[in-house]
């Protein structure tokens, strides 16, 4: 059954164990994570709707999006100067959809197409949370430019399997650069 539903995605068994393997060897963070929530909802136990309950009050982090680009373009160093300047080019030329208008969607997504340069769209407010989902979009945006670069079009598409791995590891950069700073 495992083979079967790793297939379509061409994920070798090995590497779904591994991914496995690893999240159990090193649970005991989220286990602890999970003890202080419960300690400070003061509750017996965390069920799923516990885990989005704030710990503490809003804390406002006003970040105007010239910031947040200059932020992000900081954060991203350890990943390359090519990186960077691929992502400070994408601000320069217009490369994501800032803000809200009319007919505009919500929420926020990156879109490629082969060849072109890939698009980010999201209705930026100057929020913390907002910086984290610009990073977060420009994993796949980047993850995207890389792939196009680096593979013919019939092998450009990746699977939902990968299509996470560029964008949690901005997610974490970013954090690791908040956390020094």
């Amino acid at each position: 059954a495992l083979d079967a539903a790793l297939d379509g995605d061409n994920i070798p068994p090995a590497v779904y164990d591994n991914v496995v393997d690893t999240i159990n060897k090193n649970i005991k963070p989220l286990h602890n994570y999970i003890s202080i929530r419960r300690d400070m909802l003061n509750i017996d136990r965390v069920r799923p709707w516990d885990i989005t309950v704030p710990l503490v009050g809003d804390v406002d982090f006003n970040i105007p999006y010239d910031n947040a680009a200059a932020i992000l373009q900081e954060a991203f160093q350890p990943q390359g100067e090519e990186y960077v300047a691929t992502v400070a080019a994408a601000f320069k030329e217009g490369s994501v959809d800032v803000f809200e208008n009319r007919g505009k969607r919500s929420g926020a997504y990156s879109w490629s197409t082969y060849g072109v340069h890939p698009y980010i769209l999201m209705n930026y407010n100057s929020t913390l949370n907002n910086l984290f989902t610009l990073a977060h979009e420009f994993g796949h945006a980047m993850h995207s430019w890389y792939t196009h670069r680096s593979q013919p079009n019939h092998y450009s598409h990746y699977t939902i399997f990968v299509a996470e791995v560029a964008s949690t590891l901005n997610d974490a950069v970013l954090m690791d650069y908040l956390f020094k700073r």
